[in-house]
């Protein structure tokens, strides 16, 4: 009976890991082309030419950092696969 009952307790365990697995999945992918838009300001607005230099390097950066948590995302989809998770 104490097998089945912690099996019980992983299996519901392991659901609401794929819950919050899937919601962060969403929202960082909302994340990622939220970035990407404002990188894509940013590269706009450093035509100007005061202020050109300044939000290129910004613009830059925001589109690294969209660069770098898209491979964060696409990173963490087979380590979901490998726990069960989809």
């Amino acid at each position: 009976m104490a097998i089945a009952e912690y099996n019980q307790k992983l299996q519901e365990h392991l659901t609401n890991l794929e819950k919050i697995h899937q919601r962060l999945g969403k929202r960082e992918s909302d994340m990622v082309e939220d970035l990407t838009n404002l990188g894509g300001v940013f590269n706009l607005l450093s035509s100007e030419d005061k202020f050109g230099p300044g939000f290129h390097k910004i613009g830059q950066a925001t589109d690294r950092n969209a660069l770098a948590l898209k491979e964060l995302v696409r990173g963490l989809s087979p380590t979901a696969s490998r726990f069960g998770m989809h």
